[in-house]
């Protein structure tokens, strides 16, 4: 798997033909325990991809642990996407509601000071999608109107980020503003 769209691509093109196997990761929320089992059992498969579609603390009591040990899970075949819990400003304030992690880095760390050094770079690496050509796109929330082509998800606007994050499907021709603020509703003659 190589990441053929070049340094500070926001997309991960996947090549199919490396691997036998993709397991896809949805939602943990600090749920370490499942988090443990799924790397156990990818680990054990040969010429797998593992791809993380981002929410990875929040809720509940183990997205430090979760994070920490996705710095540290490094691999051609190990893609981390952006979730709408890693949407931070860059000074460390959620954009999102609630954000428990505050309160977990800080009772083991000052929260910006880690911020700053640790999770601000961590944030960074996260792609906001994966594709395979011509058949699957991967993303967190969803997608919109306003993607037109790979283009868009490899050098994306702040809207199509937002849209990546934020956007929900839903039963509706088209799309519409997403009652959360962020992103919008999209129907199937979008995806």
């Amino acid at each position: 798997m190589v990441d053929s769209e070049g340094m500070g691509s926001k997309a991960f093109k996947i090549n199919l033909e490396e691997y036998k196997s993709v397991f896809v990761v949805g939602d943990l929320h600090g749920d370490f325990e499942i988090f443990q089992k799924i790397v156990k059992v990818w680990g054990k498969e040969k010429n797998s991809c593992l791809i993380f579609l981002g929410d990875y603390a929040d809720r509940g009591a183990n997205g430090l642990e979760i994070i920490e040990s996705l710095m540290e899970l490094e691999g051609e075949n190990v893609v981390k996407l952006k979730g709408n819990h890693e949407d931070y400003s860059p000074f460390g304030q959620p954009k999102f509601y609630p954000c428990t992690l505050i309160q977990e880095v800080n009772r083991k760390y000052n929260w910006n000071t880690y911020f700053e050094q640790k999770l601000l770079p961590f944030l960074s690496s996260l792609y906001l999608a994966a594709y395979i050509p011509t058949q699957i796109l991967f993303v967190h929330g969803g997608v919109s109107s306003k993607i037109k082509g790979i283009k868009d998800l490899i050098r994306p606007t702040k809207e199509i980020e937002e849209d990546l994050l934020w956007s929900d499907p839903v039963e509706c021709e088209g799309e519409r503003p997403n009652m959360r603020g962020a992103g919008v509703e999209f129907g199937e003659d979008i995806s």
